[in-house]
């Protein structure tokens, strides 16, 4: 019998200083240059002409109850992942374990009001070979609530 595909992806990364990624670099310093003072980038004032080559990895997630909605995902992540997660919850991608794990990072940094740059190996649906680049920082939407705007990109 053959397998199915895994329901939930996973990955496996860790911390690194700066950003290898030319988009995840744009991005940083674009976020730096923008946002609010000691504070997190406004939604209002995040602009995607003026991150033109990076948003194929771009990704925007809003608070929703205790997890993380995906508003918007890059076609890039999405072929990479090989499914449709713009809408989707983190529980809805990477199951309840992960998916609350990556909940509690995305809510640590926004608490701490610092980005995070993790680089490591997408697990689940054959995706291991993939060596990627995770930048996540802070957002503050229209509304109040609190979410990231993030990169991921391959580095192989």
């Amino acid at each position: 019998m053959l397998q199915s595909k895994s329901q939930f992806l996973g990955y496996h990364s860790d911390p690194v200083e700066e950003p290898e990624h030319p988009g995840s670099r744009q991005l940083l310093a674009y976020w730096q240059e923008k946002r609010q003072e000691n504070g997190p980038l406004r939604r209002s004032d995040l602009n995607p002409a003026e991150i033109a080559a990076a948003l194929p990895g771009v990704f925007v997630a809003e608070e929703a109850d205790d997890t993380f909605r995906f508003r918007l995902v890059g076609s890039d992540i999405e072929a990479r992942m090989r499914r449709v997660v713009t809408g989707k919850t983190l529980q809805e991608i990477y199951g309840d374990d992960v998916g609350g794990r990556t909940a509690a990072m995305y809510a640590d940094i926004i608490a701490n009001g610092k980005p995070l740059c993790l680089q490591g190996n997408f697990i689940g649906d054959n995706l291991e070979h993939v060596r990627i680049e995770s930048l996540m920082l802070p957002l503050i939407f229209d509304n109040g609530r609190p979410g990231i705007v993030g990169t991921v990109f391959d580095l192989n």
